[in-house]
């Protein structure tokens, strides 16, 4: 059985891109304040780090309410 274990995301990466690979791979975007790693669990110390992504009204086909 294969383990997963951490990456090291590129500098150039945005944190998208991260967010985006650690869901490819069923891992999570992590933190401890100082690194940030893509990892299969959240060790004590650590957060993850929370992504929202917000969608324009433009984008959901509806019209925009003021």
């Amino acid at each position: 059985m294969k383990t997963k274990t951490q990456i090291i995301p590129d500098l150039d990466m945005t944190v998208l891109e991260a967010f985006n690979l650690a869901r490819a791979n069923s891992m999570y975007l992590i933190s401890d304040g100082l690194h940030i790693i893509i990892a299969p669990h959240i060790p004590a110390g650590w957060r993850e780090i929370p992504i929202r992504v917000k969608q324009d009204a433009y984008q959901k086909d509806m019209p925009c309410v003021a």
